[in-house]
Parts: C-alpha cells; sequence; structure tokens
C-alpha cells in the first residue's frame, strides 16, 4: 500500500469506521490503533538464513495480543 492509502486506513480504523483490520506481524511493532480483539492465525515468522517459518517467540505473541484493550 502507498503511504497516503496506509493513513486512510489507519484513520477510518481509529475513528471506527472500518469494523476489521488485517495485518502482518508489523502490528506488532508500532501499530497504535484501537482493537477490541486480535486474532493470531498461524504464529509463525519466516527465517531468512534457515529459509523456513518457525514459531513466533511468547514475546511477540504478547506484543501483537496487547494491542487489543
Amino acid at each position: 500500500l502507498q503511504q497516503n492509502e496506509k493513513s486512510l486506513i489507519e484513520k477510518l480504523f481509529a475513528e471506527r469506521l472500518l469494523k476489521v483490520l488485517f495485518a502482518t506481524s508489523t502490528l506488532a511493532v508500532g501499530v497504535n490503533l484501537p482493537a477490541d480483539a486480535v486474532i493470531i492465525f498461524n504464529p509463525t515468522v519466516f527465517n531468512a538464513n534457515q529459509q523456513k517459518f518457525e514459531p513466533m517467540s511468547a514475546i511477540e505473541i504478547d506484543q501483537m495480543a496487547g494491542r487489543a484493550g
């Protein structure tokens, strides 16, 4: 997405005009939006060095889950 598109989506979600938002794991690192619930589907991250998916750490999952509330 272009920056102006991202900004519009964030604005609409913050104003509760957008009811559902799907995001990648970047949600855990800096997006601060008012979510009522966070659903984490397939909590894995890609390890480029080993060329495989690995389970997320407990800290990463806590960061994502902490976006709700």
